[in-house]
């Protein structure tokens, strides 16, 4: 079972000193490196989801929320080593003992997300497996519906109706009436 408390209450429970300003500056190097994993992620995300960049024009606050989110779970996803280091942009790990004090929660975080993210790609593909043995329809991803949801909304998968019409949002062109690519 997957524990829900966040890495701070991680973090304060090893008997870990409070964070403050002061420690994450002592760290500059290493700050800089996870800031430039995540600006880079999220660049990678906003040109690879020509929705993300529409919707930055028609509803601001939920592109800069679906970008952010879908840039984290990139870095989760893709850039943590199975022992929780972040490679950064030019290759370089940086490891939870080399972080500052004051970031250790956040990739406590990121650690946290992968591991939840690795094990629901296994349990879907375990799933995939035993229905396609047994001739029955294999569903999206759930990883790839998150991304979705993010990209284009909660109920974007509500949006078509039965007679074959769009939603409301559609119909004004809003954030779930265009069609996403999905994340790479």
């Amino acid at each position: 079972m997957i524990s829900r408390e966040t890495g701070k209450e991680r973090w304060h429970k090893q008997g870990n000193e409070s964070t403050s300003a002061e420690d994450m500056t002592k760290g500059g190097r290493a700050w800089l490196s996870i800031e430039d994993k995540l600006y880079a992620s999220l660049a990678d995300v906003l040109a690879r989801t020509p929705a993300l960049r529409a919707l930055l024009r028609t509803d601001p606050p939920r592109a800069y929320f679906a970008s952010v989110a879908l840039a984290v779970l990139e870095v989760a996803t893709c850039a943590l080593t199975p022992d929780g280091a972040v490679v950064g942009v030019l290759g370089r790990e940086l490891t939870l003992k080399e972080c500052p004090v004051a970031l250790r929660p956040l990739m406590l975080e990121l650690g946290g997300i992968a591991r939840l993210a690795r094990e629901v790609e296994e349990a879907d593909t375990e799933e995939a497996m035993r229905r396609a043995q047994a001739g029955e329809d294999i569903p999206p991803p759930r990883m790839e519906r998150v991304r979705a949801m993010l990209q284009e909304g909660v109920g974007h998968d509500m949006d078509v109706h039965a007679d074959g019409g769009g939603g409301e949002d559609e119909k004004r062109g809003g954030a779930r009436g265009g069609v996403c690519e999905p994340h790479q």
